[in-house]
């Protein structure tokens, strides 16, 4: 799905590709792992089938309002903001857009 939508959005929303395919796919990579994770984790911690889902939401949905894929961080008050990086979606997306990683980053550490 995530190739689809990296071939499409420029021909449907106008967007730009990114500069560096290999670093945002390693970054989606890594953020689908631990979206992953996390929902093993509470699908293991639920004992009730039937309430994984609201447990689910709980997590996910607060972390997708705060990370700043649906509206801009800078517009909420500073305590959501330190909230929010808590988050995994908020490191997810800055790793995507190319906040966070960097080839000159990555060649020192080399």
């Amino acid at each position: 799905m995530s190739i689809i939508l990296y071939i499409a959005a420029p021909l449907a929303f106008d967007s730009k590709i990114p500069e560096n395919p290999s670093i945002y796919f390693a970054s989606l990579s890594i953020f689908i792992a631990v979206s992953l994770s996390i929902a093993s984790i509470i699908g293991l911690a639920v004992k009730d089938q039937t309430k994984t889902p609201m447990f689910s939401i709980i997590v996910f949905l607060p972390s997708i309002m705060l990370s700043g894929i649906m509206f801009p961080v800078e517009m909420l008050p500073k305590m959501l903001e330190t909230i929010g990086k808590a988050f995994p979606a908020s490191w997810g997306y800055r790793l995507m857009t190319g906040g966070l990683l960097d080839w000159k980053i990555c060649c020192r550490c080399w």
